[in-house]
């Protein structure tokens, strides 16, 4: 007999992927620590399949890491531990030379938004010191474009991949810059697996992130006003978040939009 927990990695069209972690009745039930071990490590696992659904780190060999990097429609950059730029692919020096998004301030990678600026800096910083500390603060950070249209950056730390020799030896971290239109598509089987949410609950997690409010909630599915609120409820007590942009957050934590 074994127990065992299950995290969610990829939900797509053409690739379903999830991780199983099991252990044998000697050694009891999973337990809460165990489970809260595997939400801290569950953002690294999601960042590497993101990150190699845009090209397979496996088979791309140093002599050709630069055509592929050019080769991807999003935007790369490459960059030191002080945030200072080391390499961009095409589609992201196209960016700095528009100053949307991206920006160049005495050599640093930045946005328009100082707020923002400070925590993607922040997370590169984090991602050369401490990769197992970056938790989910390098997936998925929201940066709009001028014109409005939405985009998330994700930070990939690069000290310790086994690519790391073959790469600009100054750099410490890539950041890919995709796109996030449309609403979050949640991976029910994660929000099941590492939070226990119920059907109910999932689709109430699915409308707060949609920007729904409670009582449009509450007509679109036919449940009373308090029904809502109390699903609400678990849900916040069940993730851990504390405020409905928390939910944001973590919705984008949990999707794959590249």
């Amino acid at each position: 007999m074994f127990d065992a927990v299950g995290v969610a990695l990829v939900r797509e069209k053409t690739m379903i992927g999830n991780a199983t972690f099991s252990q044998h009745q000697s050694d009891g039930a999973i337990d809460d620590a165990q489970v809260s071990g595997l939400r801290v490590l569950a953002p690294h696992i999601r960042r590497a399949v993101i990150i190699s659904n845009l090209f397979d780190m496996k088979t791309v060999e140093a002599a050709t890491f630069t055509a592929t990097v050019e080769a991807l429609t999003v935007g790369v950059v490459l960059t030191d531990d002080d945030s200072k730029i080391v390499h961009t692919n095409a589609a992201a020096t196209a960016m700095l030379a528009a100053n949307d998004p991206l920006l160049a301030r005495h050599g640093r990678i930045a946005v328009q938004s100082a707020t923002t600026t400070s925590t993607l800096q922040s997370a590169i910083a984090q991602a050369a010191k401490d990769e197992a500390a970056l938790g989910q603060k390098g997936i998925s950070i929201p940066i709009p474009r001028s014109s409005g249209d939405p985009l998330v950056i994700h930070v990939l730390p690069l000290r310790r991949g086994h690519m790391r020799a073959g790469l600009v030896q100054r750099a410490a971290a890539a950041l890919f810059v995709a796109s996030a239109s449309g609403p979050p598509q949640l991976p029910h089987d994660a929000l099941i697996q590492l939070y226990d949410l119920t059907p109910a609950e999932i689709r109430i997690f699915e409308l707060i992130c949609d920007g729904q409010t409670r009582d449009a909630i509450s007509s679109q599915l036919g449940v009373s006003v308090s029904t809502v609120k109390s699903h609400l409820l678990h849900v916040f007590e069940k993730t851990g978040c504390r405020r409905q942009v928390d939910l944001v957050r973590l919705a984008r934590s949990l999707t794959f939009p590249v």
